[in-house]
């Protein structure tokens, strides 16, 4: 009897469309099923300057970029991952989360989860919603008070 394998044709091309962070709309390109994330990314970025889409995404910085399944996937897909492994054909691409010095970043896998340090995310975080929180408030005060000026200097004589 004939064994037939049980795995994908990796040289088979599939559509896929990857959503660029803060890019207007999707890039759709044909990539071989045994592509890693990678080079899927590497022919992401060719795609989009291909198309001089703008802002342009500079070629040197191919490296920070990760492949996630969704806007709202916090784990990122592993470099080295095939794309006939992964399962889907729509994905979202962002540049890697930097390190700052408050933050450190744990890797496992090819993601990054940023943790912020115990004793000082409370305070900063809650002070800038503050000062942001005056800031726009005073803002929105100015500002009806200069539409209030001209319309009451209709009036004046």
């Amino acid at each position: 009897m004939f064994l037939v394998s049980q795995g994908y044709n990796k040289e088979a091309k599939v559509a896929i469309k990857v959503t660029v962070e803060g890019r207007v709309g999707p890039i759709r390109a044909l990539v071989k099923l045994g592509s890693s994330v990678d080079e899927t990314i590497k022919l992401v970025m060719n795609k989009y300057n291909e198309e001089r889409r703008f802002p342009r995404l500079d070629q040197d910085d191919m490296t920070s970029f990760e492949l996630h399944d969704s806007y709202f996937s916090l784990q990122c897909f592993d470099k080295s991952n095939m794309i006939g492994e992964i399962g889907s054909r729509s994905f979202y691409m962002r540049k890697s989360v930097s390190n700052n010095g408050d933050m450190s970043s744990n890797t496992s896998n090819g993601s990054e989860i940023v943790v912020a340090e115990a004793e000082e995310a409370p305070y900063a975080s809650s002070s800038i919603f503050f000062t942001s929180f005056i800031h726009e408030g005073l803002r929105k005060v100015i500002k009806r008070m200069c539409k209030i000026r001209r319309f009451l200097g209709c009036f004046g004589g």
